[in-house]
């Protein structure tokens, strides 16, 4: 276990660090993760994304990292057709910023305390809320399940795209039947700063195409949504849509995965 390196991230014309990898969803969505190096057991996800809030979006703007033939990443290594700017809009979850001084060192993650958490909440790459969360010294020793990690790394800090092998949809979650047509049309992304292609499902289109090509006759498209226990026993909210062949559940891609208890803690 531990501490890892922070994102970066552009907000209220300062520069701060975050402890959220945005990046980290769209791969856990089927976005092509590139062979990084590993360097150091403080950076397990093997890059550090610069960030920036513009007009309330979300958006990344640089990446650092070593890629395992010795080139340099950059925002081009994963997104060749938008090298300077990418919406996020996959990401639905909550940013943690921490604020002023560490309180609490811990040798793990994202676990040490600082004085103040900024949280910035952010529904499919746009801001909607923000809170403040003052924090003492006598915070409980473990830590938050969100911001551990080890090699394998938890789901929310590094996700991986193998947990996703052991969820299913299942019948009670499916629902509102739809055709390609209406999915698409439903899943156009637009950004004012035109960040993002003009084809459904934005930067994860790929995605899609390929999706559809597990697509036949008597096949059935359905929305559905779902709470997840994963197998470090935390629950999550999914979104997306499933093939439904002779009457079952079949594969199906994803939309929104977030941890819903982060989203209560934000409310409260």
């Amino acid at each position: 276990m531990t501490a890892q390196a922070q994102e970066r991230l552009l907000y209220q014309g300062a520069e701060v660090g975050m402890c959220t990898q945005p990046l980290g969803d769209y791969f856990v969505m089927g976005g092509i993760r590139p062979q990084f190096e590993l360097h150091c057991t403080a950076l397990w996800r093997r890059y550090i994304g610069r960030w920036e809030i513009v007009d309330d979006r979300l958006y990344l703007i640089d990446l650092s990292g070593t890629l395992e033939d010795g080139t340099e990443a950059s925002v081009a290594t994963v997104f060749p057709d938008f090298p300077e700017r990418v919406f996020a809009h996959w990401y639905t979850g909550t940013i943690r910023i921490p604020q002023g001084e560490m309180l609490k060192y811990f040798h793990a993650g994202y676990g040490s305390t600082y004085e103040r958490d900024l949280f910035l909440e952010v529904v499919r790459g746009v801001v909607v809320s923000t809170r403040v969360q003052h924090n003492s010294k006598s915070e409980p020793d473990d830590v938050p399940e969100d911001y551990a990690t080890d090699e394998d790394g938890p789901v929310k800090i590094f996700p991986l795209i193998e947990e996703e092998r052991g969820f299913v949809v299942g019948h009670d979650q499916l629902q509102e039947r739809l055709s390609v047509q209406e999915i698409e049309a439903r899943e156009m992304v637009h950004d004012p700063l035109c960040a993002v292609p003009n084809l459904p499902f934005g930067h994860l289109n790929a995605v899609w195409c390929r999706y559809l090509e597990g697509l036949a006759d008597g096949d059935e498209l359905w929305s559905f949504t779902a709470r997840w226990q994963h197998k470090w026993g935390k629950q999550e909210h999914r979104e997306g849509y499933v093939l439904i062949q002779n009457g079952n559940p079949g594969d199906h891609i994803l939309t929104v995965w977030e941890d819903p208890e982060e989203q209560r803690d934000f409310d409260r």
